[in-house]
């Protein structure tokens, strides 16, 4: 079920590095209903974060502390639920704005409410390599 479900989230997020540059969403995904919601970047949002260099090193922000930040935010976000778990997460480059070695992980969530997981795309969030949440946003069409 977990590989299915990773499988969706794939193939109904979209990745728009090339021309997301603060006007299309970094990631995005449409619920059951049709309403889409994506995770925007702006030039600010990489002020404060270190560059680095996959090539090179463990990350500057560990797994371990963006999970832990991911799921501190995700308890005033998502606070109708009981809880909100990890379900996956990627690392993806932003190189907008002639910026490179700009990394940041790409959160799957999946709340629960009353004992019971709520498994559908639209639940991210994103957190660069300073620690700063990017919170998904609805797209209007």
């Amino acid at each position: 079920m977990k590989i299915i479900l990773t499988v969706i989230f794939m193939l109904t997020t979209v990745s728009c590095f090339a021309g997301s540059c603060g006007e299309s969403p970094l990631i995005s995904t449409a619920n059951a209903d049709g309403k889409k919601v994506g995770i925007f970047a702006k030039s600010g949002d990489f002020e404060e974060s270190l560059k680095w260099d996959i090539n090179h090193g463990e990350p500057p922000l560990s797994i371990s502390k963006a999970v832990g930040i991911v799921q501190a935010w995700s308890k005033n976000y998502y606070s109708k639920f009981d809880t909100v778990l990890v379900h996956s997460f990627n690392m993806q480059e932003f190189t907008c704005w002639g910026r490179t070695g700009h990394w940041l992980y790409v959160f799957q969530l999946i709340p629960v409410i009353d004992g019971n997981r709520l498994f559908s795309s639209s639940y991210m969030a994103a957190v660069t390599m300073s620690g700063k949440v990017l919170e998904p946003q609805a797209i209007s069409e």
